[in-house]
């Protein structure tokens, strides 16, 4: 998928496939599965318990919640991608995910939290992306 410099086209296309509405004033402040499916928002720490909010801050990720579970999405390199739809059921993937494009890292992918079996995470994120391990399945991502 082809994305602008700031990746919207990409979230927009994204946020209609998997039927998610932002999540309202009334719901920010919870995690993505304490609120009701089809619902997505962005957050500072893309940890599964991470409260949502309705508001874009710079270097925030976006997270869906949707009827097949909860996915973080961001952005990663085309090689990136392309491991990610062609590794072996069961084969760990490590990526490295931007919330958004940034260089190379220009396409759109949705990783559910089922999926990630390591990810390092900071008590102060330094950097614009986190390193995460991705364990594959028939369809590890959607890209």
């Amino acid at each position: 998928m082809s994305a602008n410099h700031s990746g919207d086209a990409a979230r927009e296309a994204l946020r209609r496939e998997h039927g998610v509405r932002l999540v309202r004033e009334d719901e920010e402040g919870f995690a993505a599965a304490h609120l009701p499916a089809g619902v997505y928002g962005f957050t500072a720490s893309p940890a599964l318990e991470s409260p949502l909010f309705c508001t874009r801050q710079y270097r925030n990720f976006e997270v869906h919640h949707t009827g097949a579970g909860i996915a973080v999405v961001g952005f990663v390199t085309p090689a990136e991608a392309t491991q990610l739809m062609r590794a072996d059921a069961g084969e760990a993937v490590t990526i490295v995910l931007h919330p958004d494009v940034e260089g190379d890292a220009a396409t759109i992918v949705s990783i559910p939290y089922d999926r990630i079996g390591h990810h390092r995470q900071y008590l102060v994120r330094l950097t614009a992306a986190i390193s995460i391990q991705v364990h594959a399945t028939r369809q590890a991502a959607s890209v």
